[in-house]
């Protein structure tokens, strides 16, 4: 064989190799690029600092839509910059084909711009013959989110005031939180391997109490000191977590609570929403009186309570109602209640809501203070100032205050047709009485022509003393043959003998009329001016005479023509 054809032979030889080897790269890089692609792991490669190629979780991670979204773009278009120099670093320290780097944690920025926590390992490679780096991807999200968890829940056991002590099965101490020793004054050192009850004061099965709601133990502290406590029982992982809650303070405080609330002279009651009594302390009891009434848990609605003018009240607008359905406070409410023996105690009541962050759930305290002797005391005071102490009739004030009600009744009812009439009245010659047989006879007088007065004038009408011998009587809705006869049964009545020392007196009166219509327009003050001034008119006659003064003419201009002999 000539030299030109071995040449031939071994160059085509040669390319067979180089062809075969070519194909082989090939088929390997796609062997690699399969084998990525379909990896559940974000990975990546870039060269020369762009991206030349992503998998398909890689681009579902870094949140784009396809492959052209990333490939020929600066790898560094995805790093934080804050990632940008630790990365850089460990890369430069891999030099051989197949180096890699540790894992190290870094801040990715993904297509929308959003920054995540990663993962990422990096190997020093070839792609498509040039240097590259496969970057390998792990999301941090999950596990920094249970990280920051677990970190968040060992910062609340070491900071809650709660003890949390977790046991073995066995019911031996391994962990003790700091609220525990503070709780029960042993250290972690010194609780942490002894039984639970042991370092608790206290036995217990815990399995038994295992998903049992909180109940009220009580357990003993190192040095002996009772602690209230609210026990709960759960297990996890082969052993017990024990909560206690230290109640001690709200115990001692509710204990001392009870104790002033009990010894207070002002009853209170706390009613629930339905109106069912929760709870009544001593003075609320004996304001009560009867067993079935006072006893907690009784309904609210069983008494029967009434108004000022003792009319009965409604429950619904009761005072502890009226708080659960408007949540405001009722302050000084004055309600009436019969005792069983029949006599009525009057109370003033206060009422708010016990939970004003939950008004809707919410009870109602309810306070309240016997007023039954001041209301007495008052309305004594105030029928005294009303009345005359010797006659007990209505004085002149209360008189005037009647009057001008009735005249501002009549001036908003218009067109009653009703007539109205004031009547002075002035015993004759009652001086005479005085004189000859002392005052205290005049007074014995004054109090029968009282009684006599009182009788003969029956409600609506009413009569009252307005100077020493001088009554005023209002006869309200009568005619003109009503009038005159009530006039003539005043002088008949008052005529009929009054015995006094056993000697009989005849009072002659003299009588003044003003007639009341609609349009009225005079005060109660003129009104009884001009009935005084045709009394005296009257008395000038001799006396037992009664005159009626015309309206038309008034007292201050007052004409003889304006007074008309009745009698």
């Amino acid at each position: 064989m000539s030299d030109n054809n071995r040449d031939v032979i071994t160059g085509k030889a040669v390319e067979a190799v180089e062809d075969a080897s070519e194909q082989r790269a090939l088929r390997e890089h796609e062997h690699y690029q399969t084998l990525v692609e379909h990896n559940p792991h974000p990975i990546a490669v870039h060269s020369g600092g762009v991206i030349v190629y992503v998998n398909r979780a890689a681009i579902v991670e870094i949140g784009a839509t396809s492959l052209d979204d990333l490939v020929g773009r600066p790898i560094t278009d995805f790093m934080h910059p804050d990632s940008i120099r630790e990365i850089t670093t460990k890369l430069v320290s891999l030099t051989t084909d197949g180096d890699f780097t540790d894992a190290v944690e870094v801040r990715m920025v993904r297509f929308d711009g959003s920054v995540i926590d990663m993962e990422i390992v990096s190997v020093l490679t070839k792609w498509r013959g040039a240097l590259a780096y496969q970057v390998i991807f792990r999301d941090l999200t999950a596990t920094k989110a249970a990280e920051q968890a677990i970190r968040h829940q060992v910062a609340l056991v070491a900071t809650v005031s709660d003890a949390i002590i977790a046991t073995d099965s066995a019911g031996t101490v391994v962990s003790w939180n700091p609220a525990a020793q503070s709780i029960y004054g042993s250290t972690a050192v010194e609780a942490i391997g002894c039984p639970v009850a042991e370092v608790l004061g206290a036995p217990m099965n815990l399995r038994r109490r295992v998903g049992k709601p909180a109940e009220s133990v009580v357990h003993y502290a190192k040095d002996g000191t009772p602690r209230m406590m609210r026990l709960a029982v759960s297990e996890m992982d082969g052993g017990y977590v024990v909560v206690c809650s230290d109640n001690t303070a709200q115990i001692e405080a509710e204990t001392k609570f009870t104790s002033v609330v009990n010894s207070l002279q002002e009853g209170v009651l706390l009613i629930s929403q339905d109106g069912m009594v929760e709870s009544a302390n001593p003075a609320a009891r004996r304001m009560f009186e009867s067993e079935q009434r006072r006893a907690a848990g009784s309904t609210a609605e069983r008494i029967t309570i009434v108004d000022l003018n003792g009319i009965p009240i409604p429950p619904q607008n009761w005072p502890s109602q009226i708080v659960t359905a408007t949540h405001k406070p009722v302050i000084d409410a004055i309600v009436g209640f019969d005792r069983l023996d029949g006599s009525r105690v009057w109370l003033s009541c206060n009422g708010f809501v016990l939970s004003p962050n939950d008004p809707d759930h919410s009870s109602v305290v309810i306070s309240f203070t016997d007023v039954t002797e001041s209301r007495a005391h008052a309305a004594r005071l105030e029928y005294a100032a009303d009345h005359d102490m010797m006659t007990d009739l209505p004085n002149r004030s209360y008189v005037l205050r009647r009057l001008t009600t009735m005249l501002e009744n009549r001036a908003a009812q218009q067109d009653s047709g009703d007539i109205d009439v004031v009547m002075y009245i002035d015993l004759d010659k009652l001086k005479n009485v005085n004189d000859s047989h002392g005052h205290r006879a005049g007074d014995r007088a004054l109090i029968a022509v009282s009684r006599r007065l009182r009788a003969a004038l029956p409600a609506p009408h009413f009569v009252g003393r307005v100077g020493g011998d001088e009554f005023v009587a209002v006869l309200i809705g009568v005619d003109e043959e009503d009038m005159e006869d009530i006039s003539d049964d005043i002088h008949l009545l008052l005529l009929d003998p009054i015995e006094i020392n056993g000697e009989e007196f005849r009072m002659r009166t003299s009588v003044g009329i003003v007639r009341i219509r609609d349009g009225e327009k005079r005060t109660a003050q003129d009104i009884i001016s001009d009935a005084d001034t045709a009394m005296y008119q009257a008395k000038l006659r001799g006396g037992g005479h009664t005159v009626e003064h015309d309206k038309s003419h008034p007292s201050r201009e007052f004409a003889p023509a304006a007074i008309k002999l009745v009698r």
